[in-house]
């Protein structure tokens, strides 16, 4: 009882700290649509798809294979959290002289100065961003679920007031609002740095070898990663090829209200991954299978509840929130919502390779997701329009996660081999030690 408790006290944190932040990026999001064209709602919507992009590099990269190792005898050191911020730091600050050149060729090709201050802009949020994500990675990692959450909610709060504060002098304009929400990190990150400082160590000895050692694991999670975000990374941008920047910046606020559905799945899976991966080290595949099977009843009940909402609400939600121009897409929000549903088992399916410690295996599902939703998209998108796009998203889901639980069920398979014939090693080991034993006596 004591145990479920437990349980359910962290779910709470949990969900709480991802409602914030996802609270935060929808709300961002509203306020962006009410001030600006639908067009300029695109334009953030394509930004915001390369910020993402390489914050998915780096919890491949870096974040997962902490939570990976962290639990492992010879891991639990402070020189291991501090070498995983150096390569964080290293990642970041590679991605972001990446952004002031693009802005730099895009001054001298002549880009208009509006296009040059969203890209630059994009350069001051990027490394205030990744350091963010790095500390709620390794705060889930340790179960610091409510610090998680107080980081959260001052970051937030100070990005929504920053933004405003726009608004009230006048002043808003897509890269005032990037600027906002990078600058808004910088305090609490250093406060939090502050605080856990004394269990961080950078011991340059062992930096090179803990990457070594990460990037072993890392490498076929990085690969499969861009293979997985790639379909979501294109879809806009194929939106806005295929039909114009107002339908990107309306596929956009369909997403941000269909990402209380993401928020839900990213919030209960930051408690349920490292809860999987510890359940495997203490009680092996059983802790390992129930645990998952947990996860899977909650968050399937949860999106296929949100789901049935956009349904018959969707439109109406759509009106409300974001203005009757965006009544129509009311249908195209049911779809995003299902993408989300059936994609939710790859992730949870996920954290069961996580737990193997199976980074290979997450490769073909992420694989066969971008193949068939780029290749959807090019055909449903000039066929069906936004619907079309939507679909794409749906159909690429589907497949990857019915091959994640596919490679999840062999590599299950393998390692109840493994341990048969280390036991039977061991076994015979020992016997053939106690028949000479006994010769000698």
């Amino acid at each position: 009882m004591r145990k479920k408790l437990e349980l359910f006290i962290q779910l709470f944190y949990s969900l709480a700290d991802q409602v914030v932040v996802s609270a935060c990026t929808f709300l961002t999001m509203v306020l962006i649509s009410k001030h600006c064209t639908q067009a300029d709602v695109g334009v953030f919507a394509l930004t915001v798809t390369i910020i993402n992009l390489l914050r998915t590099v780096q919890e491949r990269a870096i974040s997962a294979p902490y939570l990976a190792f962290v639990y492992r005898p010879g891991f639990e050191r402070p020189s291991f959290k501090g070498s995983s911020f150096v390569h964080q730091a290293i990642l970041a600050t590679a991605a972001t002289i990446a952004i002031f050149a693009a802005t730099a060729v895009g001054m001298l090709a002549g880009l208009s100065r509006p296009g040059i201050l969203v890209i630059g802009s994009v350069a001051v949020v990027l490394p205030m961003t990744l350091i963010r994500d790095q500390i709620r990675a390794m705060a889930a990692a340790s179960f610091q679920l409510r610090q998680q959450l107080v980081f959260d909610l001052v970051i937030g709060a100070s990005q929504l007031l920053g933004i405003m504060a726009l608004s009230w002098i006048n002043r808003f304009s897509i890269a005032r609002v990037n600027l906002v929400l990078g600058i808004a990190c910088i305090a609490p990150t250093l406060v939090w740095l502050g605080m856990n400082g004394r269990k961080i160590r950078v011991v340059r000895e062992v930096v090179i070898s803990d990457w070594n050692n990460n990037w072993q694991y890392a490498r076929w999670l990085v690969g499969a990663r861009v293979f997985g975000i790639f379909g979501y990374f294109i879809v806009p941008w194929l939106v806005w090829y295929f039909l114009d920047e107002a339908s990107t910046g309306a596929f956009a606020v369909c997403s941000s209200l269909v990402g209380i559905s993401l928020m839900c799945v990213t919030g209960l899976n930051n408690l349920f991954q490292p809860r999987t991966i510890r359940e495997m080290q203490r009680n092996g595949l059983r802790g390992m299978w129930l645990s998952m099977g947990e996860s899977i009843a909650v968050v399937l009940a949860l999106l296929a509840t949100i789901s049935v909402a956009f349904y018959w609400f969707g439109s109406l939600a759509l009106m409300v929130i974001f203005g009757k121009s965006y009544e129509e897409y009311g249908f195209l929000a049911f779809l995003l919502s299902l993408s989300t549903l059936v994609v939710s088992l790859s992730i949870l399916f996920g954290n069961g390779l996580a737990a193997l410690g199976n980074s290979k295996e997450y490769f073909w599902g992420e694989f066969f997701c971008c193949f068939v939703t780029v290749s959807s998209a090019l055909v449903a998108i000039p066929i069906y329009g936004l619907n079309g796009a939507a679909i794409a998203l749906a159909m690429g889901g589907a497949v990857a996660s019915a091959v994640t639980g596919w490679t999840l069920y062999r590599a299950t398979v393998c390692f109840v081999s493994r341990e048969i014939i280390l036991e039977s090693t061991v076994e015979a080991t020992a016997g053939a030690t106690s028949d000479s034993f006994c010769v000698v006596k």
